[in-house]
Formats: C-alpha cells, sequence, structure tokens
C-alpha cells in the first residue's frame, strides 16, 4: 500500500521538482522556540508514532506518510525518493521517531555538505527542558533540585538562542551544551519541575547569566577566570557546597600518549618530559600547569589540559600528579628490544648500569619515542626516564556553576529551588525569560 501511494507521489510530484533543486527554508529562530541539533549524517529515517508524517518543502505540504520516510544525503542536496531539496520540515500531530527516540514539536532534515545532513529538532522551549533535565539530573531526585536544573538549563538554552551554534541550530544535544534526549528523558517529576518554574531564567544586569553546571564539586566551586573566561565574573565565584558528594577517581596515561596528543593539539612541539601545578584556586583545583618538555616549558590552564586528556578520564582539574618511571623489568626489556634490533651489540654491562644507561638508549627505542638528543639546557628535567602520570583526584566536571550533587544535598536538607540557586549564583535575578 506504501509503496503504490509513493510511486502515485512521485509520478504526480515529478514536474513541480524537475527544474530542479528547490531552496527550502531551513529553521527559522522563533520566540519562545528552540533548535537543537540531533546528529548530522549521510541519511535518515523518520518514523511516525501515530497517525501520519507531514512533509513540507518551502513551508508547502507537499506530502503525507504513514509509513517511515528516508532521507539521504547527495553531492548537493537530500533527496528523498526522486525528490530533491536543499531542507525538508517534517511535522505529525503527535510526536516524531528517530531511532529508539521519540520527539515533540518537528524535524528538520537540512543538507550540510557533500554527503552530509543535519537532522534538527525545532521545539517549544518548555517541551525542550522536559527532554533535557531529566537527562541531566536523575529525574528521581528531589523536585526543588530539578527545579534548580530546570531554571539553570533554560537559562543556559537563553543564551544559546542570543548566540546559536550556527544559521540552522541553536545548541547541540550533547554534553558540547546540554544532553537532550527526545521524550526519553521525560518523567512526571520532571515535567511539574519544568511546568513549576515556567519560563523562569537568571539574570545578572538583565541579561541571562552563563549558567553552567556540573556533576560534583567535592566540597568548593571555581572561580569562572580559571576555566572559562580571563577576568573574574560576579556571579560565578568560588562557593562552598556542604552536601557534596564525595567522588573519587583515578586515571594514568603513558608519557608517549600524552606527548603526542599535546602535540596534535600543537600545544607543545617536542617531547612531553613532566607536569608540575604550579597554581592552584580556592577550590584545590590546578588553576594552571607547567608542561616541562625538550623544546621549553609552557604553563596552560588545568581545564585545557583536563579536555585534551578527555573529560571523561580526568574527571575533574581536583588532583595530584604521580609520575611513574620504568620499572627494572622494563628497562631489561627495553635493552633486549635494542639488542634484537640494533646491528651493534650493546655491552652486557649496559644491563648492570642500568639507570646511567637508559636515556641513551630510550631515545633510539620507538616504545617512548624520545627525541634523538637528550641533551638539554632545561634545569627542572630530571634524568630518571617517566613512563606515565597518574592523575588522582575528586569530583566530576569543570567545577564552575552549580554542583549537581551540591544541589541534592541542599535539597534534602530543606532548600528550596530559588535559594539553592542563590547558593551557586550569587548576584543574580530570577525572572521571567523575555526575547
Amino acid at each position: 500500500m506504501y509503496i503504490k501511494k509513493l510511486s502515485i507521489f512521485c509520478i504526480v510530484l515529478f514536474f513541480f521538482f524537475s527544474s530542479g533543486v528547490l531552496n527550502a527554508n531551513p529553521p527559522e529562530d522563533t520566540p519562545n522556540m528552540i533548535r537543537v541539533h540531533l546528529f548530522t549524517s549521510k541519511s535518515v529515517t523518520v518514523y511516525p508514532c501515530s497517525g501520519e508524517l507531514s512533509v513540507f518543502v518551502q513551508d508547502e505540504e507537499n506530502f503525507k506518510s504513514s509509513e517511515p520516510i528516508i532521507f539521504k544525503a547527495e553531492e548537493d542536496c537530500i533527496s528523498f525518493g526522486k525528490y530533491k531539496s536543499d531542507s525538508f520540515k517534517i511535522t505529525s500531530p503527535t510526536y516524531i521517531k528517530i531511532g529508539s527516540n521519540k520527539y515533540r514539536g518537528d524535524i528538520f532534515v537540512v543538507f550540510n555538505k557533500k554527503n552530509s545532513l543535519f537532522v534538527i529538532n525545532k521545539l517549544g522551549i518548555e517541551d525542550y527542558l522536559y527532554g533535557v533535565v531529566g537527562s541531566e539530573m536523575p529525574a528521581s531526585w528531589n523536585v526543588e533540585a530539578l527545579k534548580a536544573q530546570s531554571v539553570a538549563a533554560r537559562t543556559y538554552s537563553a543564551v544559546k538562542k542570543k548566540s546559536p551554534r550556527n544559521k540552522y541550530f541553536d545548541l547541540f544535544s550533547t554534553v558540547m551544551d546540554q544532553v537532550y534526549t527526545g521524550c526519553s528523558g521525560e518523567s512526571p517529576n520532571v515535567i511539574v519541575a519544568v511546568s513549576e518554574t515556567a519560563g523562569e531564567i537568571l539574570t545578572y544586569e538583565g541579561n541571562p547569566i552563563n549558567c553552567y553546571f556540573y556533576s560534583s564539586c567535592d566540597g568548593k566551586t571555581s572561580p569562572c577566570e580559571n576555566v572559562f573566561s580571563s577576568s573574574p565574573v560576579p556571579y560565578l565565584v568560588s562557593r562552598d557546597c556542604p552536601y557534596c558528594m564525595k567522588s573519587d577517581w583515578s586515571y594514568t596515561i603513558t608519557r608517549n600518549e600524552l606527548s603526542m596528543l599535546l602535540r596534535e593539539k600543537k600545544i607543545i612541539n617536542g617531547e612531553l618530559y613532566s607536569i608540575k601545578i604550579v597554581k592552584q584556586d580556592e577550590s584545590g583545583r590546578a588553576a594552571l600547569v607547567k608542561l616541562i618538555t625538550s623544546t621549553g616549558n609552557k604553563i596552560i590552564r588545568g581545564a585545557e589540559l583536563r579536555l585534551i586528556i578527555g573529560a571523561g578520564k580526568q574527571k575533574s582539574t581536583k588532583y595530584t600528579i604521580s609520575e611513574i618511571p620504568l620499572t627494572k623489568a622494563q628497562k631489561i626489556a627495553l635493552l633486549e628490544k635494542v639488542k634484537a634490533e640494533s646491528k651493534n651489540d650493546i655491552p652486557a654491562e649496559s644491563v648492570i648500569n642500568l639507570d646511567s644507561e637508559i636515556n641513551s638508549i630510550l631515545r633510539i627505542v620507538n616504545l617512548i619515542s624520545l627525541p634523538v638528543s637528550l641533551n638539554t639546557n632545561n634545569e627542572e628535567f630530571s634524568d630518571s626516564a617517566v613512563y606515565s602520570f597518574t592523575f588522582e583526584g575528586s569530583g566530576w566536571g569543570h567545577g564552575v556553576g552549580m554542583c549537581q550533587w551540591g544541589a541534592y544535598g541542599l535539597a534534602k536538607n530543606g532548600y528550596t529551588y530559588d535559594k539553592i540557586l542563590e547558593n551557586y549564583y550569587p548576584n543574580t535575578v530570577l525572572e521571567q525569560l523575555k526575547f
């Protein structure tokens, strides 16, 4: 039945589309609506949940279907059957399904570049928050904590609408902005929290604030200038967080692997020898770290190093660093490797005098790739060969703004959502969103 319907539709509209690719309208920015990038792909299949899907090109309805619809990115447009456009709009009287998730609002499929398309969900901000709050914070938590999260997420959305990611969408549906999972993130508790704070945002001097939040801080938050800005921000200062959950972690990375990551990001040119924390902020986090390298030293933010290593690996910047040297067994293994690969025999006494020989040996072994010459004027360079770095820390996240576990603790101890927000974002005003 669907094949016959589609065939008839293709015949009827063939002449309409035969003149070339239509320049359709991408999702426009409109009041009280948000445009969310779901993913970028070569194709997408859109399913109706109940009733029919309606497909629009140039704001005119061209097709209805009760069956799945497949959109494919081509060289210079998106194709749907025989029909081509740079943008399609899909609507439904209920929900639209993509993969395992259902979505409120409309779906836009927009041409990005050769063989690539954007899938964008445009919907009301309050509907959007239904799918955000339960994805960013456990829906089973105290409703006052969920209300605080609702206001923080709504405020973040208001800022992104003023400064969207690009002309097609305002923000991403991932940790790059806020985690949004459509209807699968919804729950009765979340809907209550969003509804009872409807339209409320935090402002400073009349403008929505940069409303950062994260999982846990281990007792004290960080000031913004150590992570996101070059100067202090009056509402993102270090705050005590007495009810935060203790969250310890440890991560080890080899020196060679970290050297490569730093070179890929063009942070250093040579080899990394050592890492030192040179400044801690009020919360005990590494505000600045020194990278001791074969071409000199460089100081960067601890927050920058965390992102280079990976935020899911180095979970926060509140840590100590241990430098792990090569073990005797590793040194012997390296010597044996060089013996096997070198045309020249290595004297047997080298195995006995491992520590004095190791630097000259490591430079020709690919395993940890030290530079050709280890002669250096860097006074901070140690003769002991570092194999790996172990970061042992606590907390999870960048540490600026609202600590979610702290908000949970405050709510359990009788704080209302406005007082929770006041604790983490001092000097701000709670008011209704204005466009």
